[in-house]
């Protein structure tokens, strides 16, 4: 019997190919990925998007390993799209199948790599938005550097060289199998979750489009867990979501899938778990590889292969294309009251060692690996503090100035801050979560007598 993914791969291609023996032109090749490293869109949430093009049209591109079938929207065809000569029905992950017009697609660009022609389905986002499906990404393994906030393309390896790879001093190390759905082939992978005294397990579709895991509702509040009341869309409040011991985040905001029905899968695992580690994400190999320092046990804070304290944190400065600075976090150790590490501006600009304005971030109480990326200034402190965002635009860099393992009132959440010494003043740019911007996972609001809302599912897809 052939395989799942043969098979399912073998109907989205059989249309293009039928063009093709009609006389249409040649179809242009596609240059191998493998060797590319590209900076992930700079954004506080993790998730896997790239700045692409497509002709001469700035696109949008999104990496969707959840997905047979690439997709594009009305945006990446300067002349409006061509006429769909076929559909393809696709199966969803959250149960059911979605239907797509196929349409040719060609100028698709990564970097300094071309895609080729490809057949896409047509979706129905503004701009220009092209998510990459298995059919694009299949042969290869994608590599993503959280702290750094880059993505690695590398070809696909067998899972027994995952297995057999050497361990590294100082480094934590898990090689997880990712499974196949039977009828869908999605990649699958083994969770847990724990709710106080309430545990549910089983498999969860791997994510990497949307930044946030999702839990299937009625199996959810099967176990008995119960989405936070009060609010205006639902979410499930967690302790933990474990991939292996020792390889857990929390705690956390679920999204709730109200409309989740497949009955094999609990939900999609997103990169707020995964993404707490340099993740290798290996459709074709059957592989998720997590890796990250190791923290020293003991009452010492220490990490990784020099067992210092500088070794639980790390600090990334990029410049963006507009201009400004980006500035990214990662704590590798755990933070049971949360923690702040303050950052020093570096410039030849003599305003910035006169200045008042403090930058730093925050790390929300919690599992170790938490990861933030922030663009300096951001709109609100703009607005708010312009004086700050002025000064800090000057900056040339940033370097760590101090840790200390504590909240911080005023930013209690994931965020980056500017303190402003004399008027004492604070400005945030909080991580998103399922109930909105900085939303504390530790703090609950007490109940309303009235139902919340369930979140809207799955983006604007064709019915």
């Amino acid at each position: 019997m052939r395989p799942v993914r043969t098979l399912l791969l073998a109907g989205l291609l059989l249309g293009a190919s039928a063009c093709h023996r009609g006389g249409a032109p040649a179809r242009a090749p596609a240059d191998s990925l493998a060797g590319l490293t590209l900076p992930l869109v700079a954004q506080p949430a993790l998730r896997l998007e790239l700045q692409g093009q497509v002709g001469a049209l700035p696109a949008q591109v999104f990496l969707d390993l959840s997905r047979p079938l690439s997709t594009a929207s009305p945006g990446c065809f300067p002349e409006g799209p061509p006429r769909a000569k076929e559909r393809a029905r696709v199966p969803e992950p959250t149960g059911g199948f979605s239907t797509w017009e196929r349409v040719p697609l060609e100028g698709a660009q990564l970097g300094r790599a071309q895609l080729g022609s490809l057949s896409v389905g047509l979706s129905r986002e503004e701009g220009c938005v092209l998510a990459l499906g298995q059919d694009v990404l299949a042969p290869y393994a994608l590599e993503v550097d959280p702290l750094r906030r880059e993505l690695r393309f590398s070809r696909s390896r067998p899972r027994e060289a995952y297995l057999r790879a050497p361990a590294v001093a100082g480094e934590e190390r898990f090689v997880l199998e990712l499974s196949r759905e039977p009828t869908a082939d999605w990649p699958l992978v083994a969770v847990r979750v724990r709710a106080r005294e309430r545990e549910l397990a089983g498999a969860f579709v791997l994510g990497t489009r949307e930044p946030f895991t999702r839990l299937a509702g009625n199996a959810a509040q099967g176990a008995g867990l119960a989405p936070v009341p009060g609010q205006a869309r639902q979410a499930f409040l967690v302790d933990s979501v474990a991939l292996a011991e020792g390889a857990a985040a929390g705690p956390l905001l679920l999204e709730v899938g109200a409309g989740w029905s497949h009955a094999g899968t609990l939900g999609r695992l997103g990169p707020d778990v995964w993404g707490r580690f340099l993740a290798t994400l290996d459709f074709a190999g059957h592989t998720l590889l997590l890796r990250r320092p190791a923290q020293v046990p003991g009452a010492r804070a220490a990490c990784g292969p020099g067992e210092s304290e500088e070794g639980c944190y790390g600090l990334q400065v990029r410049r963006e294309p507009d201009g400004r600075l980006s500035v990214s976090g990662a704590v590798w150790r755990d933070l049971p009251r949360g923690g702040r590490l303050e950052l020093e501006p570096v410039g030849a600009d003599p305003s910035l060692a006169r200045s008042a304005c403090r930058l730093g971030l925050t790390f929300a109480p919690g599992l170790k690996g938490q990861n933030t990326q922030h663009v300096v200034p951001w709109p609100v402190l703009a607005q708010q503090q312009p004086e700050c965002a002025q000064v800090l635009a000057h900056a040339e860099g940033f370097t760590p100035a101090l840790f200390e393992e504590d909240a911080l009132d005023y930013c209690p959440a994931t965020c980056a801050y500017v303190h402003q010494l004399v008027t004492r003043r604070f400005t945030c740019d909080c991580q998103p979560t399922p109930l909105g911007r900085g939303a504390l996972s530790v703090k609950v609001q007490a109940p309303e007598k009235k139902t919340p809302a369930p979140r809207e599912q799955e983006p604007a897809d064709p019915e």
